[in-house]
């Protein structure tokens, strides 16, 4: 038999540096694979697996964008710019 350690929100959280509400929102759009242990639909109590957070990370890391700062809009020519930022 074999026994997985399953993970809360905040556990996910933690692990992943973002906050347990991007983590629900995660699980919400179908990117984390989550199970729910509770009784319903009206209050879930969602576990993650190790295996789930793993491939997350591994596919989010080929989906990553590199960080790059905001691209300025173009000005048009013959606007003349009185006060500079």
């Amino acid at each position: 038999m074999i026994t997985t350690a399953l993970q809360t929100i905040p556990d996910v959280a933690n692990r992943l540096g973002i906050g347990c509400d991007a983590v629900n929102k995660l699980i919400h759009d179908g990117r984390l694979r989550a199970v729910n242990v509770g009784r319903g639909a009206l209050r879930p109590r969602w576990r993650i697996t190790e295996d789930a957070i793993a491939d997350f990370i591994s596919a989010s890391a080929t989906t990553a964008k590199p960080a790059a700062g905001r691209t300025p809009r173009a000005k048009p020519k013959d606007v003349i710019e009185f006060f500079t930022a």
